[in-house]
Order: structure tokens, then C-alpha cells, then sequence
């Protein structure tokens, strides 16, 4: 994307399937937003985390065919369909469309999550193949309004969230990644083992947006239902700390 009149750039956006876990609530706003950067001289650069693949109690693994379900159900929860369906509208008004991958949706990299994701744009498939997926393993810089500059999500510097992109299947990936051997960083185990129960039975639906992540959501919830020390305990918290 270089030159573009303008570029919108959006980060952790974490659209999702619509049920418990959810934390989206831009239902409306996102796809006015978008539908704004339909033209040909415009662009829109999603800047990871643009979906949660963490938002259920499903085995932490790189399983294609569950990531594939998952997918499904998240392309087609209304507020989420809602805004896939403005941006096929910026690629068919002849805009760019970048989705980079984050620490919530590394399952962006593979092939079928891909397919799933053009065919939700609504629209021809030589228009929906005109999305780009970018690995974010490294930085990218863009040019805009003669600026350089440097897009990225952040989580190549922290050790908590870092993606094991070495060992991540599909496009672009190193020879021989695989899923058999490709591993979760920590802070998705914690969403997993921790804040998803922690939601789930107490309710505690924006725990994850408290930070610091584990100090913070923990605390917070122990304030708020102290019999929550039981999940805290349970499964990899002590790997995790």
C-alpha cells in the first residue's frame, strides 16, 4: 500500500462469534467507518488481533478443521458479518485491504480460515482474492501523504504474547512448520485457563481488558467473587507464573 489518499489503520479489534466471551461492541460504527474508505484511492490496514480465536474453552492447539469451524461461526455472527461485508465493499470499490496477523488470530495464517474469510466478503472471488493476509513476524512500512511508516502490533517485543511464528503453518511460512508442532505463547494459555472460566462462571465478560493481564484481571476478580481463586489455581497457572 504505498501513496494511498488515506489509510486507515485498526488494531485489536477482536470481532467474535457473538456468544458469552465476546468483547466487540462496534456492531455499528465499524462498518460506517469502512464504508468510508470505499475508494479506489483508499486503504485499510487491519493491525492484528482483528478476530479472537480465544473466546471459548476449546482445546489450546492449531487444529485447521476446528480453526475452520471457529471461523465459520465467527464470520457469521451478525456484527461481525456485518463489517467483512464493508470491506469486500472497499476492495470492490478498488481500495487495498491488508489483515495482518496478531496473537488472538494466528489461525489467519492457514489456508482454510483464509478461503472462510474471502468468501464472507460478499463479494466475486477475483475481488475477494485481492485481500492480502501479512504475517506479522515482522514490521511493515507503508507509505502515506509522503510519510513513511511503520505498522505493527507489538507483540514481537513481548515475550507473553510473542507468536511462535517459526513453527506456523501456511502462506509464507518457514519450510517444514507445522501445526503438530507450533506453540501457544503464554498469555493465550492464561486467556484460556484462566479468564475464559473466570467469565464464564462469574460473568466477568471484560475481564481481559484489565491490565496488567494476569495481575490485574486476577485481582479484579477475586474483589469481585473471591470463591474465583479456585479457577485461578486450576490447570497451567503455575507454568504460567
Amino acid at each position: 500500500m504505498t501513496d494511498a489518499a488515506k489509510t486507515l489503520v485498526l488494531s485489536d479489534l477482536h470481532l467474535g462469534n457473538g456468544a458469552g466471551y465476546d468483547i466487540f461492541a462496534g456492531d455499528e460504527s465499524l462498518p460506517a467507518l469502512l464504508q468510508t474508505f470505499a475508494r479506489r484511492d483508499h486503504g485499510v490496514i487491519l493491525n492484528g488481533d482483528t478476530f479472537d480465536f480465544l473466546m471459548n474453552e476449546d482445546p489450546l492447539e492449531l487444529d485447521e478443521a476446528r480453526a475452520v469451524r471457529q471461523a465459520a461461526q465467527t464470520f457469521a455472527a451478525p456484527a461481525t458479518a456485518a463489517a467483512l461485508r464493508a470491506l469486500g465493499g472497499v476492495l470492490a470499490a478498488g481500495g487495498d485491504v491488508a489483515i495482518r496477523l496478531g496473537n488472538h488470530d494466528i489461525e489467519l495464517a492457514l489456508d482454510g480460515v483464509q478461503d472462510g474469510l474471502r468468501e464472507a466478503l460478499g463479494q466475486p472471488a477475483a475481488v475477494a482474492g485481492r485481500l492480502r493476509f501479512e504475517r506479522g513476524d515482522k514490521p511493515s512500512i507503508v507509505t502515506a501523504g509522503g510519510a513513511r511508516i511503520l505498522i505493527t502490533h507489538g507483540e514481537q517485543s513481548d515475550g507473553w504474547n510473542k507468536v511462535d511464528y517459526l513453527h506456523l503453518p501456511g502462506p509464507g511460512s518457514a519450510p517444514g512448520a507445522a501445526a503438530s508442532s507450533f506453540d501457544y505463547a503464554a498469555g493465550s494459555r492464561l486467556v484460556k485457563t484462566i479468564m475464559n472460566p473466570l467469565k464464564r462462571v462469574y460473568g466477568l465478560r471484560l475481564i481481559d481488558l484489565i491490565k496488567p493481564d494476569f495481575q490485574g484481571g486476577v485481582l479484579t476478580a477475586l474483589a469481585i467473587a473471591p470463591a474465583a481463586v479456585r479457577e485461578v489455581f486450576k490447570g497451567s497457572t503455575l507454568q504460567l507464573l
